[in-house]
């Protein structure tokens, strides 16, 4: 046997992709579709947080039918918790993902806002997966304007902004899509990009 080192040079070409179940992807799309914004205006901020927390604690709770001790762990990243139990896929960069309970308990309006504007993205981009399998999203990722959010975190200043979605044919024919059947089971092979 031999080891052989490679280098592969860092490039927006190469796209490091997951096989994620069928189930799995739309669990994930279920946790961001109870994080999407459902307050009415008058809402404080403060309560939109509490919301959003308790929505994503339930329903993170519901899917993997145990407690995650979220609380007992508060200073801990979610996905650090999450990582160690079985059922969801975690991004290891997740915008979502990095904050502990506390820090999303702390975030400034401006940084919770982006927050949302995320995971209202990636909704919409894992619906279209879901929908679409032989549609491809397209979409442009840019760093918000540091200037513009006073006081943001490093965890902040991670999130993207994701605009422009829209799609396009993955390929020549409806034989390149991101479903696939393998024993009986519906597997995606999506990029890694798309997860929470």
């Amino acid at each position: 046997h031999r080891v052989i080192d490679a280098y592969i040079p860092v490039s927006d070409k190469i796209v490091e992709e997951i096989w994620i179940s069928g189930r799995q992807l739309k669990n994930w799309s279920i946790v961001l579709n109870s994080l999407l914004p459902k307050h009415n205006k008058q809402e404080g901020f403060q309560q939109q947080k509490t919301s959003f927390i308790a929505a994503l604690k339930q329903e993170l709770v519901n899917l993997l039918g145990e407690p995650l001790l979220l609380e007992e762990n508060k200073n801990r990243p979610i996905g650090d918790i999450l990582s160690r139990k079985n059922g969801l896929p975690i991004r290891k960069q997740s915008p979502l993902m990095q904050y502990s309970v506390k820090e999303l308990r702390q975030l400034k309006k401006c940084e919770f806002n982006r927050l949302i504007e995320w995971v209202s993205s990636m909704h919409q981009i894992l619906g279209m997966v879901i929908a679409n399998s032989d549609l491809k999203p397209i979409f442009e990722k840019k760093d918000y304007r540091t200037s513009l959010c006073r006081g943001i975190s490093a965890k902040g200043q991670n999130i993207k902004n994701v605009q422009n979605i829209r799609s396009k044919r993955l390929g020549p024919d409806k034989r390149y899509r991101y479903e696939h059947n393998f024993k009986g089971q519906t597997i995606y092979l999506i990029p890694i990009d798309f997860l929470p």
